[in-house]
């Protein structure tokens, strides 16, 4: 926790949409608003309620498709197993 920085709504609205777009990790969040980490989670776990995802799962494809390619670039790289 940063003493230096006094905690505001801006600046929890601010961490929290970083966090929610992953622009800022939790440790980084809770700096930039003079909170402990405990407090941030706290806080962004409440923000979450109120602004649902917006990802569509039905939009991407087969979760299998990059776990695949791993193994094949593992197989090729490493001569398999």
């Amino acid at each position: 926790m940063n003493p230096k920085v006094k905690t505001t709504p801006k600046n929890v609205d601010e961490a929290n949409w970083a966090l929610y777009h992953s622009k800022m990790n939790l440790p980084q969040a809770a700096d930039h608003c003079g909170m402990t980490q405990k407090e941030m989670k706290m806080t962004f776990r409440e923000f979450l309620k109120y602004h649902p995802s917006k990802w569509d799962s039905s939009v991407t494809g087969p979760a299998e498709a990059p776990s695949a390619w791993g193994f094949a670039m593992i197989q090729e790289t490493h001569g398999g197993f």
